[in-house]
């Protein structure tokens, strides 16, 4: 239910009011497919859909990679050799730790991926 909230002022008296009332929200139930992941299911709600992501493998994958991306300026199509080279420490961490910016983050700066340089194509 979405709370909507009126404030009632009849002008000239010192009387004022204010109203609760209750509207029934919008159907926001809605399916995930075609991932081919743990996210490929019915949700309920936004709600719903989020405590999955919170959760989701998937999600801390997608978080590591984004994280080698943005750090080394690697685009998606150039290649994924040192992108699943970094996936593949990263998967090394506690599982309670893949979920951490911070660990990935340290994760990476251990890597031996990370101080390698390459000066050409």
């Amino acid at each position: 239910m979405l709370r909507t909230q009126c404030d009632n002022r009849n002008v000239g008296t010192d009387e004022s009011t204010i109203c609760d009332t209750w509207a029934p929200e919008s159907d926001t139930a809605t399916t995930v497919t075609g991932t081919g992941s743990d996210l490929d299911r019915d949700y309920t709600d936004s709600n719903a859909l989020a405590r999955v992501l919170a959760s989701s493998p998937t999600v801390r994958e997608c978080m590591a990679r984004q994280l080698f991306r943005a750090s080394t300026g690697h685009a998606v199509g150039a290649g994924r050799a040192p992108e699943d080279r970094f996936v593949t420490v990263w998967r090394q961490l506690p599982a309670d730790k893949q979920g951490s910016l911070m660990e990935t983050l340290v994760a990476w700066v251990r890597s031996d991926g990370f101080v390698a340089r390459s000066t050409g194509p």
